[in-house]
């Protein structure tokens, strides 16, 4: 009986602990602001800075780690294409924080205009059907479709074998103008695509 309450207190101290994530600088992991020049202040277009991220690092097993701050997006960004046995996999991603990193699509985007021709924000895998889509995990962050984007598809998540999405939240505001949110708290669960205007 002692097992499974030690491992459930382990479990709990993980939960209670998620919420602020910080590596050593000797810790191996790729700091997206540091690595990369993505600014996180909520004004600068950092569109550019992750998907040379993406082209970079998809495949490589390492973890990208967002520090804190809004990540600001004008266009879709991710692993687009993909194709099977291929370096379209093995992503990480890490925030130091659900609430604290916030990748945000900026208000009234080119091409998320139509709610009939949905486009992707943020996407871990689109392309050809295949099952070695493995080991894509995102933990610890949010994903905000922000406003007057009523066909942004807020994120495009799959993984098989292993993966996993937890502590993270998705907002969108509906054609009504009403803010909606999303939140996933299970460490290693999944979280459906979530649809502004919806």
């Amino acid at each position: 009986m002692k097992k499974p309450i030690l491992l459930s207190l382990v479990f709990l101290s993980s939960l209670l602990h998620a919420e602020n994530i910080i590596f050593p600088d000797d810790a191996g992991v790729v700091n997206v602001k540091t690595a990369y020049g993505a600014k996180g202040d909520g004004v600068t277009d950092d569109t550019a800075a992750l998907r040379k991220l993406f082209d970079e690092q998809r495949g490589s097993m390492n973890t990208l780690y967002f520090p804190n701050g809004t990540y600001l997006i004008s266009d879709s960004v991710g692993v687009f294409g993909g194709k099977p046995h291929s370096r379209d996999r093995f992503l990480i991603l890490q925030g130091q924080s659900e609430k604290g990193v916030v990748i945000k699509l900026k208000d009234h985007a080119a091409g998320f205009q139509d709610p009939e021709k949905s486009k992707i924000m943020f996407s871990l895998y689109q392309g050809q059907s295949t099952g070695d889509v493995m080991h894509s995990y995102v933990y610890n962050m949010s994903f905000d479709v922000g406003s007057g984007n009523p066909g942004a598809v807020g994120l495009r998540f799959m993984s098989n074998n292993t993966g996993g999405n937890g502590f993270s939240t998705l907002v969108a505001e509906s054609i009504g103008g009403e803010t909606k949110t999303l939140a996933n708290k299970i460490p290693w669960g999944f979280m459906p695509v979530y649809r502004s205007g919806r």
